[in-house]
């Protein structure tokens, strides 16, 4: 139960910290620190369009919540999404453990049933703005591209049938 849930968050803590120390003995603090100075003042631009991401999903995630419930504070909301994430990014879990993560850091906060239909709805949204991020670029430089018409005609195909899968999710979550 309970217990074996703390156990196993104390488990993916370790291993998250042994991870970043291998990573850091492996690739060498020097080169690290040599590719950061290259990198200039330019990363923290970086590290601001990130957080500037991150409160923006947090604030749509927050609006996802029924009025009449009761919805979690900004602070936990936004901790759950980069706990989410960094479960997203480190784990071969098709972007979906992030989810149960989100929920499980949150239970308490709200109904189950209301936590887990917020994730599902700000995964969903946030999967709507990303393919709108994506076309657009795309559009804008299509012509640009140095490929064969087919390959082209293959792209936007592909993302017309993604927007196609994506609108019969929204449709199916309605």
């Amino acid at each position: 139960g309970e217990r074996h849930l703390r156990l196993a968050e104390r488990l993916v803590l370790a291993s998250g910290i042994i991870l970043f120390c291998f990573l850091v003995a492996r690739l060498g603090a020097d080169n690290i620190f040599a590719n950061l100075r290259m990198v200039g003042w330019g990363i923290f631009l970086i590290i601001a369009a990130e957080i500037l991401a991150f409160l923006a999903n947090t604030l749509g995630w927050r609006v996802t919540f029924s009025r009449q419930g009761t919805v979690p504070s900004f602070g936990q909301l936004f901790l759950a999404r980069i706990a989410g994430d960094g479960v997203n990014y480190l784990t071969p879990t098709a972007t979906m453990g992030g989810e149960f993560v989100r929920v499980r850091m949150l239970q308490g906060q709200a109904p189950v049933t209301s936590l887990a239909a917020s994730v599902m709805v700000a995964k969903l949204t946030q999967t709507v703005g990303l393919l709108v991020f994506v076309s657009c670029g795309l559009l804008l430089v299509i012509d640009e591209l140095r490929l064969p018409s087919g390959v082209k005609w293959g792209i936007l195909a592909s993302l017309v049938v993604f927007a196609a899968i994506i609108g019969g999710l929204l449709f199916l979550q309605r």
